[in-house]
């Protein structure tokens, strides 16, 4: 399956609410300073010129060119075909055009995230010690 990954914008607020209040990646009153910053870059994927997911990195604080990826979220409806590898392929891409020489993941250890870790070691990332309890105590 193909999609139409571009610059995620203002305009898409309201989409990326839906597809972040769906996931529960954040929330979602954090979009419009999140999307705003100058340290960031969005990514969006569309089908029909419907937004099915999108992708936000952002520069590490203190760095001069490590990223983290902090968020990247699909529709439930649209998983499983392909948008999140190409949302990951088109963040790496702008990431190398500024760059950048590491691009950090990070995801929790529950079981409920081994669905996106499995993504990443699939996509050649290398899992790397993990931090106890650092999302949350438990």
């Amino acid at each position: 399956m193909t999609f139409d990954i571009t610059p995620a914008t203002s305009r898409d607020i309201a989409a990326l609410a839906a597809i972040v209040e769906e996931t529960g990646l954040f929330p979602p009153e954090m979009l419009p300073d999140l999307l705003a910053s100058p340290d960031a870059q969005w990514r969006a994927a569309r089908q029909d010129g419907a937004l099915l997911g999108f992708a936000f990195a952002a520069l590490e604080a203190m760095t001069d060119t490590a990223w983290n990826l902090r968020a990247l979220g699909v529709r439930s409806s649209a998983r499983r075909q392909g948008a999140a590898l190409a949302l990951l392929a088109e963040v790496e891409a702008a990431l190398a055009g500024l760059g950048a020489r590491v691009l950090v993941i990070d995801t929790a250890d529950g079981e409920g995230f081994a669905p996106a870790r499995a993504l990443y070691l699939g996509a050649g990332y290398a899992e790397q010690p993990a931090i106890p309890a650092f999302w949350s105590a438990d």
